[in-house]
């Protein structure tokens, strides 16, 4: 009953994000929907193969720093976290409740005999933390940034309050509303808080590789009012961080992991900003990275394939910050939506159809590696 109640939250909670996005972003678009298409009429094309490729050198990042998390606990081949992870992120794409982040580890699982646990400590893990790291220290040199970057006919780099954006998102920001400014003070605020979460997380791993013992003990005695089968998955979860901690014991290995974090956000930054340039929206590099930032907040949450709705909103939202106009925004965001997700789908399709499975035996999977606790086999 308790995981019937916990799906079905999971569901209510993944449809109310995507309709209210989408009920945000659509009808705005229908008013703005001429300049959206004088927007896509004059854009230079070319910016694609750009674009593309900083989203193959993100994947690549994803994947050798995925190989740098499983080095303790097994080597595995490159070219299976690669397959793992084209999967997974297809799967985000072509299946709800972002379940990428289970299978991601189940297809590794199956592939090499990776523990699923060890395989979806790391992916799920690991991996969100280094993330948060990765997203400070790019929200820190946005705000660095934006002491130089000034938007073409704007006088000092700041940018528009959501509160003037949110209604109609059309026109440029300063043509809706003369309210408050959100500064570059703003944008330090926000750093600092994802440097205060990443830092939290940073902790806790460096006592699970200095005092696993206690630590574990506390978490065992923590999960004790959790339903027996719930319980040793979730022991066996943490047991898995545990043993994959053995790469932050070299200060070496913890600061690779985060410089390849780094290079992930900044890759998808400079992405953004070759879509920008190719349509002509004049936010800058600082405002491409603002933009990956607020998408990738903005995906967290379960929600419905492929990210529709939320993702637009906030890449639009992000985008008219920087003093794009309502429709120059929208296309901006439908175009940045359309490259993030086409390539993925099809090269993980690809990864799928040379693995010999299907789209229903990994939602099956999906459904019971949520539902049941998995060997370590």
């Amino acid at each position: 009953m308790k995981l019937r109640l916990k799906k079905a939250l999971l569901i209510g909670v993944g449809v109310v994000v995507t309709a209210l996005s989408l009920c945000l972003f659509v009808p705005p678009l229908v008013r703005q929907w001429s300049q959206v298409v004088e927007t896509f009429q004059r854009a230079n094309y070319l910016c694609l193969i750009p674009a593309i490729g900083f989203l193959g050198v993100l994947y690549y990042f994803r994947v050798v720093r995925w190989q740098l998390f499983l080095r303790p606990i097994k080597r595995v081949r490159k070219l299976s976290v690669t397959s793992a992870t084209c999967i997974g992120f297809m799967a985000n794409c072509v299946l709800p409740f972002r379940v990428g982040e289970i299978i991601r580890p189940y297809v590794l699982h199956r592939k090499e005999g990776v523990g699923f646990a060890h395989a979806l400590a790391t992916a799920a893990g690991l991996e969100r933390i280094f993330d948060l790291i990765g997203l400070s220290l790019l929200l820190i040199i946005t705000w660095f940034m934006m002491g130089t970057y000034v938007p073409r006919g704007f006088q000092g780099a700041r940018l528009a309050a959501p509160t003037e954006m949110s209604g109609e998102l059309g026109g440029t920001a300063t043509e809706q509303g003369t309210g408050e400014d959100v500064t570059a003070g703003h944008i330090w605020k926000r750093g600092m808080l994802f440097a205060a979460m990443a830092a939290a997380g940073c902790v806790g791993l460096v006592a699970l590789v200095f005092f696993p013992a206690p630590l574990l003990r506390l978490g065992e005695s923590c999960t004790r009012v959790l339903p027996a089968s719930l319980r040793g998955s979730a022991n066996r979860f943490m047991h898995a961080v545990v043993d994959a901690m053995g790469f932050i014991k070299s200060w070496k290995g913890a600061l690779v992991a985060a410089a390849y974090s780094l290079g992930i956000w900044v890759a998808q930054g400079l992405s953004n900003y070759a879509l920008a340039r190719g349509l002509g929206v004049d936010i800058g590099l600082a405002g491409a990275f603002f933009v990956g930032i607020a998408v990738a907040v903005a995906v967290a949450p379960p929600q419905l394939p492929a990210f529709a709705g939320s993702f637009h909103l906030a890449a639009t939202v992000a985008a008219m910050g920087f003093h794009a106009a309502g429709g120059e925004a929208m296309a901006f965001a439908l175009l940045m939506w359309l490259v993030n997700v086409l390539p993925i789908t099809l090269v993980g399709l690809g990864f799928l159809w040379r693995e010999g499975l299907g789209l229903g035996q990994l939602a099956a999977a999906s459904r019971s590696l949520k539902e049941a606790p998995q060997p370590e086999g």
